[in-house]
């Protein structure tokens, strides 16, 4: 059981695809961040300045 939990062959199967994981889920949170901040903050600011 614990040679097939997961370190028996790290280069193998289980770094790659967590590192995958990792940046993947990173440039979907980057990418999500933008698409909702660039839209959101522009006009929030435009509409600060224009208010005062």
């Amino acid at each position: 059981m614990m040679e097939m939990v997961g370190q028996q062959h790290p280069r193998s199967d289980g770094v790659p695809a967590r590192r995958r994981r990792a940046l993947i889920s990173k440039l979907v949170k980057f990418v999500y961040l933008h698409k909702f901040i660039n839209p959101l903050y522009p006009p929030r600011i435009t509409k600060s300045e224009q208010a005062p």
